[in-house]
């Protein structure tokens, strides 16, 4: 699940040790992973590195410490909940009215004349940019945060340019013929930052982690949650995300 697999992976603990074991934040939550665990881009910085992170934070934000440039990392690009639209950024799904609000940040200005862009596209960007710009005197630290191929909203749970779709012709069924079009754009997007990489003359001397926080919210999740969900597959396994 989003937030307890973060927690799990900024401080090398399980989330029962940092009490974020228990599903995941809501919006407008009044708490977040415990201000006295140092976590990753603080460790990393005392090592000398600079720490940027784009993308989903889904850590806590009620308090500005609580967020990413005040945890370590020297930039933020992203946004603080669990999901957003992919071209608007605003949360839909599973929230109160009153919490419904746009979420993407640059470090803690909002941003909105990104409205329009696809979020894969856009974080990829900001991703290459920073690999692009920096000084490699000093070691780089990048967390990237996809929302793909997490569900939108609720009337329109699958987001992705149409220019993936045409990929897949002969897959009959919309919603999985979509699905598999945002997890082809993140695909693009890895491949990108990898030529990014060797174009700097950086991907020999870096070391990449690529993980997911949970399975694919497929149609069994709707069973007890009801929509959204993302026609995603995880056979052989049974079930879905949210479903246990």
């Amino acid at each position: 699940m989003c937030t307890p697999s973060r927690a799990a992976l900024m401080t090398g603990k399980y989330p029962t040790r940092t009490g974020l074991q228990h599903h995941v934040l809501r919006n407008a939550e009044p708490r977040g992973l415990p201000l006295h665990e140092k976590i990753l881009p603080q460790h990393l910085k005392e090592a000398g590195y600079i720490t940027h992170m784009i993308g989903k934070w889904h850590l806590g934000y009620y308090q500005k410490r609580m967020t990413p440039t005040n945890r370590g990392f020297d930039s933020f690009f992203g946004y603080y909940s669990g999901m957003a639209d992919y071209y608007n950024y605003t949360m839909t799904a599973n929230i109160a009215e009153e919490y419904i609000a746009f979420d993407l940040w640059e470090n803690h200005q909002s941003v909105r004349k990104y409205i329009g862009e696809y979020a894969t596209e856009l974080f990829t960007k900001k991703a290459i940019g920073r690999i692009n710009d920096h000084n490699y005197e000093k070691p780089l630290f990048l967390y990237l945060s996809h929302l793909a191929p997490h569900f939108a909203n609720a009337y329109d749970p699958v987001q992705v340019p149409q220019k993936y779709v045409d990929r897949f012709p002969d897959i009959a069924h919309e919603g999985r013929r979509k699905y598999t079009a945002t997890v082809a754009a993140l695909d693009d997007s890895v491949g990108q930052i990898m030529e990014a990489l060797r174009l700097k003359g950086a991907a020999n001397n870096t070391l990449v982690v690529f993980s997911s926080d949970n399975g694919g919210a497929g149609a069994e999740r709707g069973l007890e949650f009801g929509p959204p969900f993302t026609f995603a597959s995880n056979w052989p396994l049974r079930g879905a995300k949210s479903s246990q």
